[in-house]
């Protein structure tokens, strides 16, 4: 079975927390999960269209 994560990414992230992500998407990745990064103003302004494309990705990559 595969796992995911689903990480929001907003717009206006320090560098600090940039970092922080990418290392927590890492340890993510190095433990099997598939993370998908997603920017936070994307889900508020259209979530059907992000949840289409969510459904889509995971057809695709089974």
């Amino acid at each position: 079975m595969e796992r995911g994560a689903i990480r929001l990414v907003n717009p206006n992230e320090s560098e600090a927390i940039a970092k922080d992500r990418a290392a927590r998407s890492a340890w993510l990745t190095a433990r099997g999960y598939r993370v998908v990064e997603i920017a936070a103003v994307k889900v508020e302004a259209d979530l059907a269209g992000v949840l289409e494309e969510l459904a889509r990705r995971m057809e695709t990559n089974r």
